[in-house]
């Protein structure tokens, strides 16, 4: 159950009355306080749904038309679907604008989609004292709705409590008085109609804090008959009000500040200087809050090896290693042999190799890592043969570190 609701059409938002004979009618009820930090929340009932992607949202003043820009107040705590499928939302109104005496409602307008407008309230610190919050939900896990409404304190009553059985031998019913209690009498200004209807629904909701205090009927109350042309009315309410039972204390059950608490333990990580994200825009775009890691410039990452027998190279947080470039030894090559075709006219005793089928070369080697090599030929008779050179190399060679430079970092993940 919500207060403020969120339409596609605007006759629909501004439509308040119960009949055709509305015809003096009341925006009166809702008063939203300017300057709070704690949060309004409202679930949207839309029939239609309500999906919100990017928005702009104003406060329009219902006599004038003006309208105030009030983006930065309004935010999307969830989005969800009910049972039918219909998209809707929770949104929260925070830190308003006083907007004085006149009744406003919003105008949320995107850059695709939808323009949304909602019932008529007040945004005023004017005759704040004669407000009350509520704070209500039906189940434990539901998230807090929060609404300012035109309801006040009056006075402290005395009022018996009773309790009512049936009598065997009289065969009657019987009302006696179990104790004496203090319950508080509060009253409403003269206020629409629908908003009283929802008032009761209201305090019939299992949770429910009125100023932040818990509370709850001490006797129903009806809705009154309308009389004349009028769609609104005034109404007292008894409330037994628990003064122990804060909504600050019960901070816990709030499914706000659940999420919230949730959300400071994800982020953790990040405000701690353990995460690093990757940016894809130049240096000059990067946000306010953040900066460069410029001891990653020009290096890939390598995960770090916990295992139980883990690779030096990869077990020591924050170690370097790595090189971009590699220059090529003896050392890195292992032991091998040519195979080459030579003709008969080779002379084996001074190496002088004539190289099938017409080119001469001479190749005397000195030792390793000299120009000319020796090499050890066998020839048949007549054809060219084919002949091996001698081995150059090591017989177990080094490996080529074609690692790419790195850096050793954590990976880390939330534990849902």
């Amino acid at each position: 159950m919500n207060f403020i609701e969120l339409y596609t059409n605007l006759d629909d938002a501004l439509n308040v009355r119960e009949s055709v004979q509305d015809t003096i009618y009341n925006y009166s009820g809702i008063q939203l306080l300017p300057n709070q930090t704690n949060p309004y929340y409202q679930t949207t009932e839309s029939i239609n749904g309500v999906e919100l992607e990017d928005w702009q949202v104003y406060a329009v003043n219902l006599r004038t038309g003006v309208k105030t820009d009030i983006t930065s107040s309004f935010s999307v705590f969830d989005n969800f679907f009910l049972s039918d499928g219909t998209p809707q939302i929770t949104f929260a109104l925070t830190n308003l604008p006083e907007l004085g005496w006149d009744f406003i409602y919003l105008e949320v307008n995107q850059m695709l989609g939808e323009t949304y407008y909602s019932n008529v309230f007040k945004i005023t610190n004017i005759r704040s004292k004669y407000t009350s919050r509520f704070d209500y939900k039906d189940k434990k896990k539901d998230i807090y709705n929060s609404i300012q409404l035109n309801v006040w304190f009056r006075q402290y009553l005395n009022r018996d409590e009773v309790t009512t059985y049936y009598e065997v031998s009289t065969k009657q019913q019987r009302t006696v008085a179990i104790k004496e209690a203090t319950v508080s009498k509060y009253f409403t200004e003269i206020i629409n109609i629908g908003i009283l209807k929802k008032l009761r629904d209201l305090l019939n909701k299992r949770y429910k804090y009125i100023d932040l205090q818990g509370c709850s009927l001490f006797e129903a109350f009806e809705i009154p008959e309308l009389t004349g042309n009028g769609n609104f009315s005034q109404q007292s309410i008894l409330l037994n009000v628990d003064k122990n039972d804060l909504l600050t204390e019960n901070i816990n059950e709030m499914g706000v500040l659940e999420d919230i608490e949730w959300i400071k333990k994800v982020l953790v990580p990040v405000t701690n200087g353990g995460v690093i994200f990757i940016w894809n825009r130049p240096v000059s775009e990067i946000p306010d809050g953040y900066r460069e890691v410029t001891i990653l410039a020009g290096k890939t990452i390598m995960g770090f090896d916990s295992s139980l027998t883990p690779d030096p190279d990869f077990s020591t947080l924050g170690a370097t290693g790595g090189v971009k470039e590699n220059t090529l030894t003896s050392a890195n090559i292992p032991e091998h042999t040519h195979k080459m075709f030579v003709n008969e006219s080779a002379n084996i005793a001074t190496n002088r190799i004539n190289l099938f089928p017409d080119r001469n070369a001479t190749y005397r080697g000195t030792g390793e890592g000299s120009a000319d090599h020796d090499y050890t030929i066998s020839s048949s008779t007549t054809d060219p043969s084919l002949g091996n050179t001698g081995k150059y190399g090591t017989a177990t060679p080094d490996p080529i570190d074609n690692l790419s430079p790195y850096r050793i970092v954590n990976f880390i993940e939330w534990d849902v």
